[in-house]
């Protein structure tokens, strides 16, 4: 549509008019008897545009003009002119959607139909004619008659606009430039056209202007490091410098593959600390701004973090709640969540017709915020790097003071993108290497090697974030190398305290607890390997001498998963997996059968020294 005609529908119709035709994908109200000056203007542009076509405006209709011998015959198709305004063609990273603007003016009745979005690939049925503009737009009867009309809208708008508008945040390559798309546009090129899904991803708007400057902004950054212990506020601040180093990280193979979980009582502020964080990004003011919470749908959380591409995505209060129903839905939300995050994959559907949907992995970083971590075996928890904060290990007054500077830290960001602009070629090789260099420094011993990636992803994110901020001049190089040798102390901390965590997750460990438990409460029978079992004994497991118990392997799983079953827990493995690891480990012997090791043994029990098989167990191994 012509500039002329576009503003002149500005002067007929309101703000709040002109809000309501953009809403997309919903029908709007018909708007009719518009100014007699603007119905002609689009008729006499459209019929303007139907010259050297086969169709024209005849007797009040849209008609096609067939040539019959030495006259031409004017078949009606319909009584409104449909016509396209714009092509949309919306990109989030892995789709490509081409939606049609599409609007539709009466012949006779002076009517204007609004404007409606209309995916490309259902324009071409029209049927969404009637859902969208009601009975008055009628087609006349005929098997090609509505494809004439299709025809001959297209016909009359080859000279419609198109934009290309980004669903996503984070790293794009524009006409071979990097740029970082946000909200509001994008960082490194101009007129960049963003669309967001939900009025929380809207909030992901850096600033266009430089009215606060970068120094200024990263030292008000760096002073929420004093919000709380260091231990708390310094992987915080890291996963702000991690989130824009994704892309590159993923080009040189090592992508991030954990979530930051802040877990702390109800009242310690730990949502609020969290949306300081989380301002770096964009306008979250406070903990009830934050882009995500456990009260959305995981469907929605998905698509959250597969959008926050390059960002980070703060997912508020997971907490314990009395019902059974509700505290299952989001267990398992948080297992899905740290599933995705970790492994860096989304969620498999399938199609009515078994074709597979396109999968949504997490593109960015996340911090969760909870009560509670949530009940996971030992290759979930380690998914999760755990920070604890107690009721009182938050400074109130420097947090207040944060708080007021909340509007500096997305100027820091801002600044510390424009930074990463030129290099973004080569940081992949730059940053495999510092991650190599983190790992190699890292003292934590007999671990999970997740809890080890994850602190040297952080110190990664903090050792570039801190590198932007003494170029800026907001630091010198003392204070850097300070920083960072704080963070190397209080990382390798956090990481031993987590794989603790880690460690006590451990199926052997847990069962070897468990086990442990049932014995000394004596709540299961183990009784001499020279006497027999009583009939009725309904808890007995197995024999034992002084230095094994021979274990019944289904008799004593019964007992383990009742006792967990018990704490409202589950036991995480299978009992063939769980003699397979107790074999590994030697904590039983194995017997050699042919060609195989087998994890249970022959022994003679009970008085008549009858042959079974049982599981032998070190009886130190429950020390």
């Amino acid at each position: 549509m012509n500039y002329k005609l576009v503003e002149k529908i500005k002067e007929v119709f309101s703000e709040e008019e002109l809000l309501l035709l953009k809403k997309n994908g919903e029908q709007q109200p018909q708007i009719t008897a518009p100014p007699k000056s603007l119905y002609e203007s689009i008729i006499t542009e459209k019929q303007e545009n139907m010259k050297n076509t086969n169709y024209t405006v005849y007797k009040g209709h849209l008609c096609y003009k067939k040539a019959a011998y030495d006259e031409v015959q004017y078949i009606p198709l319909s009584n409104f002119i449909p016509y396209i305004t714009k092509e949309t063609i919306e990109d989030d990273g892995v789709d490509h959607k081409m939606l049609y603007h599409v609007c539709g003016i009466m012949i006779q009745q002076e009517t204007i139909f609004p404007e409606i979005y209309i995916p490309a690939e259902n324009f071409f049925s029209l049927n969404w004619i009637q859902t969208s503009w009601g009975i008055r737009a009628n087609i006349e009867p005929g098997s090609s008659i509505k494809d004439r009309v299709r025809h001959a809208a297209q016909l009359i708008s080859l000279n419609c606009d198109r934009d290309y508008i980004y669903t996503h945040l984070g790293w794009r390559k524009i006409y071979g430039e990097w740029v970082y798309v946000h909200a509001g546009g994008a960082i490194g090129k101009e007129n960049v056209s963003v669309r967001l899904e939900s009025n929380q991803l809207e909030k992901y708007y850096l600033p266009l202007d430089e009215q606060i400057d970068v120094a200024i902004a990263a030292q008000d950054s760096l002073e929420l490091l004093k919000t709380a212990d260091l231990e708390v506020t310094l992987p915080l601040l890291a996963m702000v410098g991690l989130a824009p180093l994704c892309e590159p990280l993923k080009a040189a193979g090592i992508e991030p593959a954990f979530v930051l979980w802040l877990s702390g009582p109800s009242g310690s502020r730990k949502s609020s600390l969290a949306a300081c964080f989380q301002s770096h990004f964009g306008n979250f003011n406070s903990g009830k701004d934050l882009p995500a919470s456990f009260r959305d749908t995981m469907n929605a959380l998905e698509k959250k973090a597969f959008l926050t591409k390059d960002s980070l995505l703060v997912i508020d209060d997971y907490h314990p709640t009395y019902s059974s129903q509700e505290s299952k839905r989001m267990e398992q939300t948080a297992q899905q969540i740290l599933r995705g995050y970790g492994d860096r994959v989304g969620r498999s559907r399938m199609k009515a017709d078994t074709t597979l949907h396109k999968s949504y992995p997490p593109r960015g970083v996340c911090i969760i915020t909870g009560e509670d971590t949530p009940k996971a075996g030992i290759s979930t928890t380690a998914r999760l790097l755990e920070i604890e904060i107690k009721t009182n290990s938050i400074n109130l007054e420097k947090l207040r003071t944060s708080q007021e500077n909340i509007k500096s830290y997305s100027y820091a960001f801002k600044g510390y993108l424009e930074w990463l602009l030129p290099q973004m070629d080569t940081l992949p090789v730059m940053l495999k290497r510092t991650f190599n260099k983190n790992m190699n420094r890292i003292l934590i011993n007999n671990t999970h090697g997740r809890v080890t990636e994850s602190i040297s992803w952080l110190l990664v994110g903090l050792e570039m974030l801190l590198s932007f901020y003494e170029h800026s001049l907001a630091i010198n190089n003392e204070q850097k190398e300070k920083i960072m040798a704080n963070a190397m102390e209080k990382l390798n901390s956090l990481g031993k305290k987590h794989a603790l965590n880690v460690n006590s997750n451990d199926p052997v460990m847990l069962f070897a607890d468990g086990l442990r438990d049932l014995i000394d409460s004596k709540s299961v029978s183990i009784i001499d390997i020279n006497e027999d079992p009583y009939s009725d004994d309904k808890h007995f497991i197995g024999w034992q001498d002084n230095g094994f118990y021979y274990l019944k392997l289904g008799n004593v799983m019964r007992e383990i998963n009742q006792y967990f079953q018990g704490q409202g827990l589950r036991f995480p493995i299978t009992k063939h997996m769980l003699s397979k690891m107790l074999a590994e480990r030697q904590l039983i012997e194995v017997e050699q059968y042919e060609n195989e090791l087998r994890n249970t043994v022959r022994v003679n029990v009970g008085r008549s020294r009858i042959q079974t098989r049982v599981m032998k167990l070190k009886k130190s191994s429950l020390l």
